[in-house]
C-alpha cells in the first residue's frame, strides 16, 4: 500500500507530512534546522510501498535486570486492527 492509502485507512491525514519530517530528521540529525523549521517542499517525499505487520518480536539487553540470559530479553509486540 502507499502512504496516502495508509493515511486514509488509519484516518491520519497528516501521515505523509509526518513521514516527510521523520525522513528529514533522520537524514540531517545534526543539521542546522529541524523538520519543524523547514518548508514541506524542501523535505524528502517517500513514494514507495509500505507494509503493515500486526506483530513483531523485540530482543533487547537490559543490564539492570540480569534475570534473562545475561540480561537479554525477548518480547512479542502485537497490534490487532480490531482492537480499536
Amino acid at each position: 500500500r502507499t502512504v496516502p492509502d495508509l493515511a486514509e485507512d488509519l484516518n491520519v491525514p497528516e501521515l505523509p507530512m509526518l513521514i516527510q519530517c521523520f525522513l528529514y530528521d533522520q537524514q540531517h540529525p545534526d543539521g542546522p534546522q529541524s523538520s519543524t523549521d523547514m518548508p514541506l517542499r524542501e523535505m524528502p517525499v517517500y513514494r514507495g510501498r509500505l507494509d503493515v505487520f500486526h506483530s513483531a518480536m523485540a530482543t533487547f539487553f537490559t543490564p539492570s535486570d540480569p534475570s534473562g540470559t545475561g540480561g537479554m530479553h525477548c518480547e512479542h509486540i502485537r497490534a490487532n486492527p480490531s482492537w480499536r
